[in-house]
């Protein structure tokens, strides 16, 4: 399908619309999410305000940053509306009977309503992005026409000075977020103790889990089954990103990493609902345990095939030739070395995080678990300085390194707050008639919000370790596979004689 704008230029696929849209829902759904929470309690007006400014903001991006111009926009409010029909049905049982199952009288005149106010929203956010757009194209015109030296504007397709997003790149990092905020959902479940909130599943106290009452949604039953809602959501952003990958071909790899993890989800879920139903005490415990671990493996794996693809484009392997020339003869690059170290790091993490797991779920190994944390942070510094200090020349890994160093700072901070603000195992969590009768018997909010902060902040620096060990090892690969005449040194020494 090709879509063509007022200035001449063609947008073809789906690939931008569908980034744009999932990562608009993403954010729809945390403001909606915060907005909710019985910790914040913040008027409904407020937050569905918020929720449709990200509507709207979605679709200034189609207008600013694409080609499809108002058909854009139509296209952006239809996808984010049929993602957010996974949680309109909680809304006042606005489609079904949550116990029946039947479509209440009202439904079509709820559907209609609320397809309009999204198709509205997404096409004014993107005339207005596409009037910028235009403007900007016509002073880049105007200048180019003003110097008589000037080059001709390229084609439509052609490469220049201002170069598209690859968007299904930009597909990648928002399944990265995703996951990203689903750890943090999950954290919450676990520092609130309102894990067994749901007896059920895959329902909800017998309901289906997309029809069940948003005013039901209180206390200890919130967090927990808004974690479901958003496991659902990322279990759909991970198959439609391998799909796109599918068809796309670009990366065999990543394709290959991208289902892998989509299993992997699917994984996560059938764990997460056999901790709650099965009723042996040391299997609930166990999968607890597994399911808070492995989500931090599927992050690890999102942001494996984010790089993957980044590093499968041609502009790609230009950039990084380029960063590498341009900075002097003798620049290097990562080697083997760095790919281990930042490998071995990632490596580091994921065991101390199963530490931090166990501590978090069964209250055990909490000596073991502060004396390898020690390691793990000077192991951090040590990547974090040497990728840095060696390499300021290339973006990607400079940067990175910095990233390190905040973070480690700040996780050794939380980790030390946290140890004034554990939670009891999971084994005293109260059951779900407790989480339903009594709202004080939840942990208080500020345990359960630092402890959470403690274990996002965990999955912040696996994210970062994980892109520095792709992009580490990508670069190693580049060395080995350049010959000698090619490398920076030997083409300057060359042009010296």
């Amino acid at each position: 399908m090709s879509v063509q704008s007022l200035d001449g230029e063609h947008a073809t696929g789906l690939t931008d619309l569908l980034s744009i849209g999932f990562g608009t829902t993403v954010a729809m759904w945390a403001v909606g999410y915060v907005g909710h929470m019985p910790l914040a309690d913040a008027p409904p007006l407020v937050f569905v305000s918020l929720m449709l400014v990200c509507l709207a903001a979605g679709g200034w991006i189609v207008g600013k940053k694409t080609p499809r111009g108002l058909p854009g926009g139509l296209g952006l409010g239809l996808i984010v509306a049929l993602l957010n029909l996974l949680i309109l049905g909680s809304v006042r049982s606005m489609l079904a009977e949550p116990n029946s199952g039947q479509m209440v009288p009202q439904a079509w005149l709820w559907l209609s309503g609320y397809f309009v106010i999204c198709l509205a929203l997404a096409t004014g956010g993107a005339a207005a992005g596409t009037v910028l757009r235009s403007k900007s194209d016509r002073s880049v015109r105007a200048g180019a026409t003003a110097r008589r030296d000037a080059p001709p504007r390229p084609l439509a397709g052609e490469e220049s000075g201002v170069r598209e997003p690859d968007w299904l790149l930009v597909f990648a990092w928002t399944a990265c977020l995703a996951t990203l905020l689903l750890i943090s959902v999950g954290g919450l479940v676990t520092g609130f103790r309102a894990g067994m909130a749901v007896p059920d599943w895959p329902n909800t106290y017998g309901s289906n889990m997309f029809l069940y009452p948003l005013a039901k949604m209180t206390g200890g039953v919130f967090y927990e089954h808004a974690h479901r809602l958003l496991g659902s959501l990322v279990g759909l952003t991970t198959l439609v990103l391998a799909i796109l990958l599918s068809f796309d071909g670009r990366s065999i790899p990543a394709l290959i990493l991208v289902w892998t993890v989509g299993l992997c989800v699917g994984l996560q879920g059938v764990m997460g609902g056999f901790r709650v139903t099965d009723a042996t005490p040391a299997i609930r415990d166990t999968l607890a345990v597994a399911h808070g671990f492995f989500a931090h493996v599927i992050l690890a794996g999102m942001v494996g095939v984010a790089m993957l693809l980044r590093y499968s484009s041609r502009s790609a392997v230009k950039d990084i030739t380029a960063e590498r020339d341009e900075y002097s003869s003798n620049a290097r690059s990562p080697g083997e070395t760095d790919a281990f170290l930042a490998t071995l790091l990632v490596l580091a993490i994921l065991g101390q995080t199963l530490l931090g797991t166990l501590v978090r779920q069964m209250d055990i190994g909490l000596i073991v678990h502060l004396s390898v944390a020690m390691l793990v942070a000077v192991l951090a510094i040590l990547v974090g300085v040497r990728l840095w200090g060696l390499y300021p020349h290339i973006a990607v890994v400079a940067r990175g390194g910095v990233a390190l160093l905040g973070v480690v700072a700040l996780q050794i901070i939380l980790g030390g707050i946290s140890l004034a603000c554990r939670t009891p195992p999971a084994a005293a969590s109260p059951s779900a008639e407790q989480l339903q009768t009594q709202a004080e018997i939840l942990q208080p909010a500020a345990h359960a919000l630092l402890t959470t902060a403690h274990q996002t902040t965990a999955a912040v620096l696996l994210g970062i370790a994980a892109l520095l060990a792709f992009s580490a090892w990508r670069f190693a690969v580049m060395q080995g596979s350049l010959t000698p005449t090619e490398t920076p040194r030997a083409r300057t020494e060359t042009a010296t004689l």
